[in-house]
């Protein structure tokens, strides 16, 4: 390219970089978003020059094409008020004579450089809307390299997951859900989860599996309850971090957040379950200890966390909600209520501490600790299906009693089966 030709474009590309910013897009904000964006294709080695851009309408997505000469590298978010799309590159250069108009769920699109060689492409969105389909379909016969967006509306609570978690992904974000019309969502959390087994039993069996296959009766038994929704954090043998966990009950729209953990212990004598809430400071060195276990999860298991720093923030003293904590301490009374009557109990029952997976200002939250996998006879029982619907029932017993749900808790509705079909 000569000089002159050369001059034109960076012109080209600086009042594009302007434009940007006076459409209300601030590149410091969404730049510190794209740090942390979800890597959606594999790295490039060279610079890429993009020269064709395409807009095309399809029945109920609208499909953009870029026409490339190699394979990018490129990461994608979403960004709310208004809502946008939002894709970053590594290494490109924009050459493009004619853009065309956006159409379809795409109303504007604008891009530019931001530094160095990396670029952008910014689209406002009629509607919150997510990539169902990204791929790169390399140059044949001709026909230069492309790389295609299929970009189709969601809902607002999937499209509001998407701008929490830095992703522009549809598969990524939950389905909403569809709670009673006057109803409450629960939301249940089985601790740990793939790479991330938690505790052990003397005979091998993982706090992972044990506490997901408790929650999955928990779930049957509480969608025994007229006007509850009930939704799992994980229902297979997934690793979540612990942000993650929070963003998925706030989606689900959660007025109640239960983890579930079984507990380990240096002395085999300790025993029984414990109901743990949030607390700035802890409530003995015992729940200090196990709350710093919990909180490595993520480290542990090399989990990166782009939004770690906001959920710190949601947990100090002068931010939290009051209500929420009595919520929270309610609740907590009330399942150890519960639970006494049919289960061993810890010698100190109800504790508190620093959790993060209990960081949710606006969730009341609790950590129940089904026991102790180290003790032989906590361990057995946990094992045990009796065991595990008896539990079950009586933690539903203290939810509907939380809620004042009918049918009213009484030993008729607690020994009634779990054979109705689960919520979907």
């Amino acid at each position: 390219m000569g000089r002159t030709a050369d001059r034109m474009r960076r012109r080209a590309v600086r009042g594009v970089n302007r434009v940007l910013l006076g459409t209300g897009v601030v590149l410091g904000t969404l730049a510190l978003l794209a740090a942390a964006a979800l890597a959606i294709a594999p790295k490039a080695h060279a610079a890429i020059l993009a020269s064709a851009m395409d807009v095309q309408q399809f029945p109920g997505a609208t499909r953009f094409i870029v026409s490339v000469s190699g394979e990018p590298h490129y990461r994608a978010f979403v960004v709310d008020g208004p809502p946008r799309l939002v894709v970053d590159f590594d290494e490109i250069d924009f050459e493009v004579p004619e853009p065309p108009p956006g159409q379809g769920v795409i109303t504007a699109f604008r891009f530019g450089a931001l530094s160095g060689d990396a670029g952008r492409i910014v689209f406002d969105l009629a509607e919150p809307a997510l990539l169902v389909r990204h791929v790169y379909l390399p140059a044949i016969g001709g026909q230069p390299g492309r790389l295609v967006f299929d970009i189709e509306p969601v809902d607002a609570t999937r499209f509001g997951y998407a701008a929490v978690t830095a992703s522009a992904d549809a598969s990524e974000a939950p389905h909403q859900a569809v709670p009673h019309p006057d109803g409450r969502v629960v939301v249940i959390d089985p601790g740990h989860g793939g790479i991330d087994p938690g505790a052990s039993t003397a005979g091998g069996e993982f706090e992972k599996d044990l506490v997901l296959a408790f929650a999955r009766r928990l779930e049957t038994r509480l969608s025994t309850i007229p006007g509850l929704t009930v939704r799992l954090t994980r229902s297979d043998d997934t690793f979540l971090s612990l942000s993650r966990r929070i963003k998925l009950a706030r989606a689900f729209g959660a007025d109640l957040f239960i983890s579930l953990h079984a507990d380990a212990a240096p002395q085999d004598y300790v025993h029984g379950a414990t109901v743990y809430t949030l607390s700035e400071r802890p409530s003995d060195a015992q729940a200090a200890e196990l709350a710093a276990r919990e909180n490595l999860a993520d480290s542990v298991s090399g989990a990166i966390e782009p939004n770690h720093q906001e959920e710190v923030s949601g947990i100090l003293a002068d931010l939290l909600r009051r209500e929420t904590k009595a919520f929270s301490h309610t609740f907590a009374e009330r399942l150890i209520g519960a639970l006494s009557a049919t289960m061993d109990m810890n010698s100190n029952p109800h504790r508190s501490a620093r959790f993060r997976v209990l960081m949710a200002h606006d969730i009341p939250s609790v950590l129940f600790e089904l026991g102790y996998l180290t003790n032989e006879s906590d361990a057995e029982r946990l094992l045990s299906d009796d065991w595990q619907e008896e539990i079950a029932a009586s933690v539903a017993a203290a939810v509907a009693d939380f809620f004042d749900l009918d049918p009213p808790i009484g030993a008729e509705w607690l020994a009634q089966g779990t054979t109705r079909d689960r919520v979907q």
